[in-house]
């Protein structure tokens, strides 16, 4: 017989610095390349590690850099975010 074991779950929202911790970003996007543009999660970073954003018309264009995790409604505490 065997048992499984539940894990405790946290659900305290956390945040994070770096855009290394943003979840769900592609890691292979190419300005002017084609993307598939959803609600959320529209975020990808080139071989250079700049950060793109999935447009209207499906193509990865430049956007600002990700500059980490917040819970809703937090406020940011970097100057120029």
């Amino acid at each position: 017989m065997a048992g499984v074991g539940g894990g405790a779950a946290s659900a305290t929202p956390s945040t994070c610095d770096g855009a290394g911790c943003v979840p769900y970003v592609r890691a292979d996007a190419q300005p002017g390349g084609h993307c598939t543009q959803n609600t959320r999660y529209n975020f990808g970073f080139d071989a250079s590690g700049n950060t793109l954003a999935c447009n209207s018309k499906s193509t990865w264009v430049s956007s600002p850099q990700l500059v980490g995790v917040r819970t809703l409604s937090s406020p940011c505490e970097s100057a120029g975010v």
